[in-house]
C-alpha cells in the first residue's frame, strides 16, 4: 500500500520532534516534509504535494487558519488536521470555515490521529510495482 504522505507544520520544534517520533512510529505513514511557519508550510506542500497536512493553528506570521484557507484553494488541496494547544470551540469552528478537515487538541493528538487517518484519509491505490506483485501474484 502506498504509504499516507504528511507535512507537519509547528512552530514549536519540541512538537515537531514528538511528531516525527510518534508519525515514524506508524505503519503506512510517511512524513514528506516540516515546516515552522504559515508560508514554509505552502511552500513545502506546493514541492511535496503530501495527502495530509498537521497544522498547527497558532503561528507566528501566517497562522494555521490562514494557511489551511490557501491551502484548500489549491487544485489537489491536502487533508487538514488543525492542532492547537486550545480546546475552545471557538477555535473549532474557525478551523473549520477556514478549510480545516478536522480540529484536535495537542493533547489527544496522538490517541485521535491514527483514527482520523481512517475516517479522513481514502485509501490509497498501490504504487505501480505493488500493481505488478499483486497482478503476478494473483495470475498464479
Amino acid at each position: 500500500m502506498t504509504p499516507l504522505r504528511i507535512l507537519i507544520a509547528d512552530d514549536s520544534l519540541e512538537f515537531l520532534a514528538a511528531c516525527h517520533r510518534f508519525l515514524n512510529s506508524l505503519p503506512g505513514v510517511r512524513i514528506v516534509a516540516a515546516a515552522t511557519d504559515g508560508y514554509l508550510a505552502l511552500h513545502n506542500c506546493e514541492q511535496t504535494q503530501p495527502d495530509l497536512v498537521l497544522l498547527d493553528a497558532f503561528m507566528d506570521g501566517l497562522d494555521g487558519f490562514q494557511t489551511a484557507h490557501r491551502l484548500k484553494a489549491q487544485r489537489h488541496p491536502p487533508v487538514i488536521v488543525m492542532t492547537s494547544l486550545h480546546d475552545f470551540e471557538t477555535y473549532r469552528v474557525i478551523a473549520q470555515a477556514s478549510g480545516a478537515d478536522a480540529y484536535v487538541p495537542k493533547s489527544e493528538l496522538f490517541v485521535r490521529l491514527p483514527l482520523l487517518f481512517a475516517s479522513l484519509v481514502p485509501p490509497r491505490p498501490p504504487a505501480s510495482s505493488e500493481r505488478r506483485e499483486l497482478a503476478c501474484t494473483a495470475a498464479r
